[in-house]
Formats: structure tokens, C-alpha cells, sequence
């Protein structure tokens, strides 16, 4: 407690604030959520031993009753407000991310979950998810290739930290070990339909910059890596299912309409 420093951030699981000299911690929302802070630790340590550029892992510990992570503090805005504040740089930013991309999925996953078994138990477990989305979903997933290749799972420019020497990836929890065709896929949902976490006027320069952002996106990589759209559709309705625990209340019924144009 002595070590907790000034508040830097809040996202959908967590807040982050100053811990020490030259680091953060990160405390999750859920008090019963040690296990998830184990794994979220472990997996970012594997990403920083693949060579990755990602914030080393210092510790776990609980504050207050609710796990934490400390870890590197990294210096620098997220790609989306470095985006969003110059609008000119969403050519740059969409070729910077897909390059940053194709360089995590060149990594082999090593002792990190297995993606379909990560995604399984939260789309069969979902109390938002109908019953007969549930079921397609599984379908499809258990119709998809398994892969060995460092997946993000939750990859998009508010989890890249623009710092002097280049991006930064946070926020590793949902990692795990698969084909990039599903990360990219699980990119598009986040990009195409996430609820920015802002107001006003940055928020409508979010929805009008994404669209446009994720063209550039897909462009680059596809032509980095060789991949083509039809590789990445097939994935699209487990990811987006999977999605639907993270919405806001508010924001389901939107979720699911979208989510159901891949059936």
C-alpha cells in the first residue's frame, strides 16, 4: 500500500495506478479474479521472452482485497489518442499495428492456453448469449483449425502504448496460442463494434477514424502476410460471440444484432 501511487487509467476489468519507481500496477475489479491475474502474468512474460515488445512483469499481489499485477510502467499515450488527436495519422497508425500484428503471430506460443480452450468456456457459460447463438458459435469454433502462433486476443490501438522507441502491447489477458486468422478476426470485432471508452467530440472522430483505420489495417497485413479475408471469416462468429460478456448492459442488444450477421 505504501508503494501505490496516483491513478493513470480505468479500463473494462481494471485501473491502473502508479506502484514504485518506474512502475504501475494493474488491480483488477473482481476480487475473486487471482487466478486471472496468475495467467495474465504469465502469459505477458512469455510474450516478453518471445522477443515481444511488451512490459515486464515485476509480480502478483492484492490490494485491498483485489489482485493486482505490477509491471513496467510504460511511458507514452495509447495509439488511440495519439490517433485521434492528429486524425492525419490513421494511415500510419493502421500500417504500424498490422506490421506490430504480423510480428506477434511469427512468435510460437509456448506453455500458454490453447485459444479454443480459452474461448469454450466463456461463450458455453455466457448468461447473455441466447441459446441457439451459443450453439452455432460452438459449431463453428470446434470446426476451426488449432494453431501454435502467439495470439493477443483483444489486439486493437487502445492496447499499444506509443512510446519513443515504438509501440508497446498491453493488457495480455485474454492471450493465448492459436491461428492469427482468429486474432485478426477478434481485431475486427473490437474495431468495428467496440463502444469507445470516451465523449464528445473524441468520440465522434473514434466512429468516423475506424472505418477507415481498420481498411488500412487489413490492407497492410493481408499483403505483410499473404493471409486473405476469407481466411478470417469463418472466425469472426466465435469471436464475436465470445465478445458479448464484455458489453455493458446498455450496449447488448446492439452487440447481438451485430454478432448475428455472421450466423
Amino acid at each position: 500500500m505504501d508503494d501505490l501511487g496516483p491513478f493513470i487509467g480505468r479500463g473494462y476489468i481494471a485501473e491502473v495506478f502508479a506502484y514504485g519507481e518506474g512502475k504501475v500496477v494493474k488491480l483488477l475489479f473482481d476480487e475473486d479474479g487471482a487466478e486471472s491475474a496468475e495467467r495474465e502474468a504469465h502469459i505477458t512474460t512469455a510474450a516478453v521472452e518471445a522477443g515481444l515488445p511488451v512490459p515486464k512483469i515485476s509480480e502478483t499481489l492484492t490490494v485491498n482485497g483485489r489482485p493486482g499485477i505490477v509491471m513496467e510502467r510504460v511511458e507514452g499515450a495509447t495509439m488511440l489518442r495519439w490517433g485521434t488527436t492528429f486524425p492525419w495519422r490513421i494511415y500510419t497508425g493502421a500500417r504500424m499495428m498490422a506490421r506490430l500484428h504480423a510480428e506477434v503471430h511469427s512468435k510460437a506460443g509456448v506453455d500458454i492456453p490453447d485459444l479454443r480452450d480459452r474461448l469454450r468456456p466463456r461463450i458455453e457459460e455466457s448468461e447473455v448469449v441466447e441459446e441457439d447463438l451459443k450453439v452455432m458459435a460452438l459449431e463453428r469454433l470446434e470446426s476451426l483449425p488449432d494453431g501454435d502462433r502467439i495470439c493477443h486476443v483483444d489486439f486493437h490501438p487502445d492496447n499499444l502504448i506509443m512510446t519513443k522507441a515504438g509501440p508497446v502491447i498491453i493488457d495480455w489477458e485474454f492471450g493465448a496460442k492459436g491461428v492469427p486468422e482468429a486474432d485478426i478476426a477478434r481485431t475486427v470485432v473490437l474495431v468495428q463494434s467496440g463502444i469507445p471508452l470516451v465523449s464528445g467530440v473524441r468520440r465522434v472522430v473514434i466512429e468516423w477514424a475506424r472505418k477507415i483505420f481498420l481498411s488500412f489495417y487489413l490492407k497492410e497485413y493481408f499483403r505483410v502476410t499473404g493471409m486473405e479475408w476469407e481466411d478470417v471469416t469463418p472466425w469472426l462468429l466465435p469471436m464475436a460471440t465470445h465478445y458479448l460478456d464484455s458489453v455493458f448492459p446498455e450496449h447488448l442488444a446492439d452487440q447481438l444484432a451485430y454478432t448475428r450477421q455472421f450466423v
